[in-house]
């Protein structure tokens, strides 16, 4: 998320530096032709130019935390149903955490999305283990088919049970949907 809020306010300041570039060309054009009052009325527009783009960064920055609270709040709802249906008395729910997030990373997906495909194991009656393995699963579909996280989710959940095959199988559909698609 950090890097996220890095990269639009990098956004606003360019598109405000890149703003502010065109106006003083404006000014500068319009500075040539009116001697002292051009000079005066460019002071004037660079302060405004200026001040506008310090909102456009605040405005920014802003956004972007709320953007980001936002997704927290997605994910920290998603994970307690995801515990909501699992065993109360296991202690996964920090373990599944950690687990969506590094998911989340490394198949460049939103911690939301992992944790409702985390969501739909856990309401199959997975332990944490198995919910952590299909997710990854799922994940590794998404990126490496033409499905997005919440069909390849539905796609394996129903090519396990259509087949009868096992959580441990999950890799091995995936591999066959690859030479399908091949």
């Amino acid at each position: 998320l950090n890097t996220a809020n890095q990269n639009a306010a990098a956004r606003a300041a360019r598109e405000a530096e890149r703003a502010k570039k065109q106006q003083q060309k404006q000014m500068d054009a319009l500075a040539a032709s009116h001697d002292k009052k051009g000079n005066q009325a460019r002071s004037v527009f660079n302060k405004a130019v200026e001040y506008g783009a310090m909102s456009s960064l605040v405005y920014g920055f802003v956004s972007e935390y709320k953007n980001a609270i936002d997704v927290m709040s997605r994910f920290e709802r998603q994970m307690v149903e995801v515990t909501r249906v699992m065993d109360p008395l296991s202690d996964a729910q920090e373990l599944l955490t950690e687990s969506a997030k590094k998911m989340a990373v490394q198949y460049g997906v939103s911690v939301v999305e992992v944790a409702k495909g985390m969501a739909v194991f856990a309401q199959q009656g997975k332990d944490a283990t198995q919910v952590i393995q299909l997710t990854e699963a799922s994940l590794l579909a998404a990126n490496t088919t033409t499905l997005n996280a919440a069909q390849a989710t539905e796609a394996l959940t129903a090519a396990i049970r259509q087949f009868n095959l096992t959580d441990a199988d999950a890799k091995r559909i995936i591999d066959s949907w690859l030479e399908v698609e091949s």
